[in-house]
């Protein structure tokens, strides 16, 4: 059984951000993802192997993660159910395929497209005023489909409600929203 642990390298240039990496081990042999994530030593608890609670952008950073953990443990899982041997290297290249990856936004994306292709207009439009929406509360963050939470979509209702949209209209953003991911 392979093991993975969520890990801080500290930057060489003293008050500078971090990376975090995950570390595989598998059959006494290690091997490392380097993430783009980044974060200030201070903002990390090595022991726990999470972000400390306060930390910037700490709920997408901290999904993300988890997410990204939650993958590793299924591809590990998946390999672990065939009953073959498997090396570290088998981990991370299933890890690291395309279909792995997805990103919300460029799924949401060609959703739009093929909407417009079926001249569904009215739909289109709605999907990418929500692609737009949902882009704006990601900032700098590339979201997976598999790291889109329960807690992510709470994050995201409560940034259309801070601001100032009623009811009706974030409820017509997580919908279609939800609906484009199905």
């Amino acid at each position: 059984m392979a093991t993975v642990k969520v890990k801080l390298r500290p930057s060489s240039v003293e008050g500078k951000a971090g990376v975090i990496y995950y570390q595989i081990t598998h059959n006494r042999k290690t091997q490392q993802i380097t993430t783009r994530l980044r974060v200030c030593p201070s903002d990390w608890d090595a022991d726990e192997e999470k972000l400390v609670q306060g930390a910037p952008n700490h709920s997408m950073t901290q999904n993300r993660i988890d997410s990204d953990v939650a993958l590793l443990r299924r591809v590990i899982l998946d390999l672990d159910s065939c009953g073959v041997d498997y090396s570290v290297s088998d981990i991370v290249n299933r890890y690291k395929s395309p279909q792995s990856h997805i990103l919300v936004l460029d799924y949401m994306s060609t959703q739009v497209e093929q909407l417009r292709a079926t001249n569904r207009l009215g739909t289109a439009k709605n999907y990418e005023k929500t692609m737009c929406s949902f882009g704006e509360f990601l900032g700098d963050v590339r979201l997976p489909l598999s790291a889109l939470t329960e807690q992510v979509i709470t994050d995201y209702n409560t940034f259309l409600v801070q601001r100032g949209l009623v009811r009706n209209s974030v409820s017509l953003h997580l919908f279609y929203k939800d609906k484009s991911l199905l």
